[in-house]
């Protein structure tokens, strides 16, 4: 089973594993072949990257201005 790259907790399926999962006729569970995170871990790695990105801008016109 693949390991969320940011909490290192295993990936469950999206498909027939979850509760209230569906199967999936391309991959028939087995998305996490293409997942590298939770939904909750990949929302905080956005979030950081956002605020990282708005640090960036705030030095590059600090030194601009």
């Amino acid at each position: 089973m693949v390991e969320c790259e940011y909490c290192g907790k295993p990936l469950k399926a999206i498909g027939h594993q979850r509760t209230n999962g569906r199967s999936f006729s391309g991959n028939s569970g087995n998305d996490w072949k293409t997942r590298k995170y939770h939904k909750k871990c990949y929302k905080e790695v956005k979030e950081r990257e956002n605020i990282m990105a708005m640090l960036a801008d705030l030095k590059q016109a600090k030194y601009q201005g």
